[in-house]
């Protein structure tokens, strides 16, 4: 597996997949500018202007993009009409899913913590004071972890044809934007996109959030993408030329 994820990773360098997906969370940050400079009234401040860009991300950015670069680098298999080459060497469709769902992840990583180091970068260029790095950067890398876990079983369901992700990536942009009208419920806890709000006390004025029931949430979205990964069987060339 270590050897497929690293070919995985080596067939990134013919696509530019990740540098839109980073640019798009620099949107993301420049957004969360847009907002805290334009609203009157409100404190100012490096804490503020993060609570903002995860915001944006938890549901205007990551659900779409994560959803459209995992979907991506699947259909890239259809693409190159590389998958039936796969079949053929005894690389089963379930490992390659396997392999391209620890890729994901690791850029996953790359994305949260580019969009917290362009965070940072530009409260020091307006002058804001950082604090509790360590603290805001967890929280930004955890709901990142968790728009990721909430968006695998689209991507997966949308792995079973060819170009399906971009319908997906349209499908989880909606998922995200129903996030709003959940986020200062008690919905919160346990919508799949928001979860990770909860888990992070997001907003430290509200006592709704339960930390518990959105792991729970998180967790049992997560076990829906093994049974779905699972459940389906390996396909043969057949299917994959489909």
């Amino acid at each position: 597996m270590p050897k497929m994820v690293a070919a995985e990773c080596i067939k990134l360098k013919r696509n530019s997949i990740l540098s839109i997906v980073i640019l798009g969370s620099f949107c993301s940050v420049v957004l969360a500018v847009i907002q805290l400079l334009g609203a009157e009234g409100t404190q100012r401040g490096f804490q503020e202007l993060n609570d903002g860009v995860i915001w944006n991300n938890v549901t205007l950015f990551f659900p779409a993009l994560l959803t459209l670069m995992a979907g991506y680098t699947i259909n890239r298999e259809y693409m190159d009409d590389t998958l039936k080459n796969n079949l053929v060497v005894g690389v089963t469709y379930r490992k390659m899913m396997v392999a391209k769902i620890i890729t994901n992840f690791l850029l996953m990583l790359i994305v949260a913590i580019t969009n917290f180091g362009i965070t940072v970068i530009i409260s020091e260029i307006l002058g804001y004071t950082l604090f509790s790095i360590l603290t805001n950067f967890f929280r930004t890398i955890m709901t990142s972890f968790g728009c990721y876990v909430s968006v695998l079983p689209i991507v997966l369901l949308a792995s079973l044809k060819r170009n399906n992700y971009l319908g997906d990536a349209v499908l989880a942009f909606a998922a995200g934007i129903c996030g709003i009208f959940v986020a200062n419920t008690k919905l919160v806890n346990i919508y799949p996109i928001t979860a990770s709000l909860a888990i992070v006390h997001y907003n430290s004025k509200l006592s709704l959030y339960r930390a518990g029931w959105g792991c729970v949430s998180i967790i049992i979205v997560f076990m829906i993408s093994i049974v779905i990964l699972m459940s389906g069987r390996n396909r043969d060339v057949g299917s994959a030329q489909s």
